[in-house]
């Protein structure tokens, strides 16, 4: 099949889905192509220069084509409506070029999913659409009842019913989460007859657990062998909230002084986390990079909202620690444990919890390596896309 994916943002060095997923398709034998715009993950962060522009390079790329992992990757010049980007220009000529079966878009309703529909309706590929978007980051869900009716009434018309029209022309939506399916459904119009529950993958040839080296690799980072070490990825923000580790890890220093936080990343919260003992940071790296330090660590935590990278750690053998109130549940049932939101003392607790036991440590640990492999893996992902797709 020729296959195209339709993003509205995109970052080389990532391992979101719009990485993974071609990768995975490709190495099925299909042409997969993905379509961009010249816009980086995060491009619009206010806090883009000081968290990602060192990893990423800036916000705007330049416009090229260019292989990467077996998928074409197509640069357009972008547009943007307030703060929603969409493609200024050579979005339906690509298509038409390139003739696709299917195009993969990542939302309900968004102007790139207008832009592909009125090309479908011309060029009549089938069209998919999706939702990753969880309760615990979405605004309106607290604060539906602060608007005014003019604004509730605006925004039924603009996305509610505006989705619901778009999705006459989708064939299926697929969802990570029942939690992603809801907000889709309820705020944006997706049929739910058309809903299909599939959760990201995780890419098994670079994360794997290599319980060999840990000790190796813990003192060529700097640690000791017998440290315990916690390790959290991704933004140092006030959403994310990795400073709660570092709060917690600080407070175990005095009677516990062998368990040590490692942070990779950038972010607001980055000079706190430094002054908190046993915390040590590294800046983000490329996802090639990260399965080393996922095999020299002990735990993953994730003090607030859900991350992809809970996936990666699960899958280099790694228990998690995430709060009590997040719903992908699934992804600690058997493997981790829950502590109380923003509370870093009862974090602490779980911590030590997490290693009081070698036998219930290796039980959690050999229950998520199990549960990546025959729910969570990329190549799983792709055989049923590929059975969908090809419907």
């Amino acid at each position: 099949m020729k296959i195209v994916f339709v993003c509205q943002v995109f970052s080389e060095k990532m391992g979101y889905i719009t990485n993974c997923l071609p990768k995975a398709l490709a190495k099925r034998g299909h042409e997969v192509h993905v379509i961009a715009p010249n816009l980086q993950a995060y491009f619009n962060d206010p806090d883009y220069e000081s968290t990602y522009r060192e990893f990423l390079g800036p916000p705007v790329t330049e416009l090229r084509e260019k292989v990467i992992d077996g998928f074409i990757l197509h640069r357009l010049p972008h547009a943007m409506y307030k703060t929603e980007p969409y493609y200024k220009k050579g979005l339906h000529k690509k298509l038409r070029e390139i003739k696709p079966d299917v195009v993969q878009v990542f939302h309900v309703d968004s102007i790139i999913c207008w832009q592909v529909c009125l090309s479908k309706i011309i060029l009549g590929f089938k069209m998919y659409g999706a939702n990753h978007v969880l309760r615990s980051v979405f605004p309106l869900e607290k604060n539906w009842n602060k608007l005014s009716l003019l604004n509730r009434f605006g925004w039924s018309v603009k996305h509610k019913i505006g989705g619901g029209f778009l999705g006459l022309f989708v064939k299926k939506y697929f969802y990570a989460t029942k939690d992603a399916e809801e907000i889709a459904t309820r705020w944006f119009g997706a049929s739910r007859k058309k809903s299909i529950i599939e959760p990201f993958g995780v890419d098994i040839d670079i994360f794997k657990p290599d319980h060999l080296s840990k000790n190796r690799l813990k003192v060529e980072a700097g640690f000791h062998a017998s440290d315990k070490i916690c390790i959290y990825t991704g933004r140092f923000s006030e959403g994310k909230s990795p400073i709660l580790l570092a709060k917690a890890v600080d407070y175990l220093a005095e009677e516990h002084p062998h368990i040590k936080a490692l942070f990779i990343g950038n972010g607001i919260q980055e000079d706190e986390i430094r002054s908190m003992k046993n915390c040590f940071i590294k800046n983000f790296v490329q996802m090639t990079d990260l399965p080393r330090y996922y095999q020299l660590a002990d735990v993953g935590v994730w003090p607030r909202q859900e991350s992809i990278s809970m996936l990666d750690a699960m899958a280099s053998g790694l228990p998690l620690i995430i709060n009590h109130t997040v719903t992908v549940i699934e992804r600690v049932e058997g493997n981790g444990l829950l502590y109380e939101l923003d509370d870093y003392y009862d974090l602490s607790k779980k911590i030590l919890q997490i290693f009081s036991s070698d036998d219930d440590y290796l039980k959690m640990s050999t229950c998520g390596i199990n549960k990546i492999y025959n729910q969570y893996s990329w190549e799983k992902v792709a055989v049923e896309r590929e059975m969908e797709y090809g419907s």
